[in-house]
């Protein structure tokens, strides 16, 4: 065809037809013919009842499971015979996908179930007869090494995983690793934090595909400040004619560019002036916070006005230290944002820019550390976690703070 005419595929689609090439495909037991005849004398859709529909749909969500076993076992079986190096198709993993022209990934996942299967035979029975899934399978599988007694509790565990969800069996056996070993949830964040992402991939047209993992914590920051953009979404809305995943969008971006449209934290005056405190009338010496020169005239004309903030200070060594804003609580104020900000720069760390920043305690808090500027310094969320893990320390030298590593190499992304 013409519109296919100079397509290419890429390295490893074309290693994946040449292997694909080489397998054979007619070399099977009739049954499967079958089975696929049967398949042909299904009835027409349109015409179950409410009640057939249903029965229809668990019926044959018991039939793929079984098949789905099935699936699993000829890999583990095909594994275990070395089939893939016979046929020169690499892994069996890699074998297995390309023969269900799915990714490997998908391949190599077949295996490790079928081999699980092999010594937990409770699991095994249910999934072959249909009453768990795949994704039950796959979540017993991920979390049975780490319950202590997974193995005594297999058929209680095939009973709540054929009467539940898949999300909700996670969330059981979330509860089961705990009682098993307390200090998991902590591991489990650590784990969480090692595999956040965020991936962005051009498209034709100049369109962007985002995909992205969050950490739990992160998780519940982000769905909070989408929530109230997605109320117009909820069901019964017959003003918004947008999906729920086009508003979903549209919140984000909305989001991204109330984000992009202010270098401070939310609530702090986007422009403010540092000057020395014994020139706060006239404003000789003023700046702008970035360093640059302010005309005393400007100066004049724009003190009276709410558009600029004043942050008396002193000059030290080329660094502008601001008279603190002592505040008696532990959340940061405004104003100490602005003096943190004139000050810091942004991450006292890694430099990034102020907007992506925390106020932290030096001190903490909990440990009686005050909330003023000689005890505060901007982090950003991964140097922030770094700090708390000790991974460096900081402390103040005339007023500013210092960064001491502890261990070699660069600040982790």
């Amino acid at each position: 065809m013409a519109l296919t005419k100079g397509l290419t595929r890429s390295p490893g689609g074309i290693r994946r037809v040449r292997i694909a090439e080489t397998l054979p495909e007619d070399d099977y037991d009739p049954i499967l013919d079958q089975l696929n005849a049967l398949l042909d004398e299904l009835p027409d859709p349109a015409v179950l009842t409410a009640g057939q529909t249903t029965s229809t749909i668990h019926a044959l969500q018991q039939v793929t499971n079984r098949l789905d076993a099935y699936r699993d076992h000829v890999a583990a079986a095909a594994d275990d015979a070395g089939y893939s190096r016979d046929l020169h198709a690499g892994t069996t993993g890699v074998m297995v996908g390309i023969a269900a022209n799915q990714d490997t990934a998908v391949g190599s996942a077949s295996v490790r179930r079928g081999q699980w299967l092999k010594n937990h035979p409770v699991i095994d029975a249910a999934y072959s007869t249909g009453r768990v899934s795949r994704a039950h399978v796959e979540h017993l599988r991920k979390d049975c090494d780490r319950i202590d007694w997974f193995t005594e509790t297999s058929t209680d565990l095939v009973v709540i995983a054929a009467n539940t969800d898949p999300s909700d069996l996670c969330f059981v056996l979330a509860q089961l690793v705990v009682a098993s070993a307390p200090e998991a949830p902590d591991k489990d964040y650590e784990k969480s934090r090692r595999r956040r992402f965020l991936q962005t991939s051009r498209q034709r047209g100049g369109e962007l595909e985002i995909r992205a993992r969050l950490d739990p914590v992160n998780a519940e920051i982000f769905l909070d400040a989408m929530a109230p953009g997605l109320k117009n979404t909820e069901a019964g809305n017959t003003i918004d004619a947008r999906s729920k995943d086009q508003a979903g969008l549209d919140v984000f971006m909305d989001l991204v560019q109330r984000g992009a449209a202010t270098n401070r934290p939310s609530g702090v005056s986007s422009v403010t002036i540092l000057v020395e405190a014994e020139h706060i009338a006239d404003g000789h010496g003023a700046r702008f916070d970035d360093g640059t020169p302010m005309p005393p005239a400007a100066y004049q004309r724009y003190t009276c006005t709410p558009i600029l903030t004043i942050l008396p200070g002193l000059w030290q060594d080329g660094t502008f230290v601001p008279l603190d804003c002592h505040r008696d609580y532990r959340r940061a104020t405004a104003a100490q944002w602005r003096a943190l900000i004139a000050r810091d720069h942004g991450c006292v760390r890694c430099g990034r820019p102020p907007r992506h920043t925390q106020a932290h305690h030096i001190l903490s808090w909990a440990a009686g550390g005050l909330t003023d500027l000689e005890n505060l310094a901007l982090l950003c969320e991964s140097c922030h976690n770094d700090c708390h893990a000790g991974l460096f320390t900081i402390t103040m030298t005339n007023h500013i703070p210092v960064v001491t590593e502890h261990h070699r190499g660069p600040p982790r992304p």
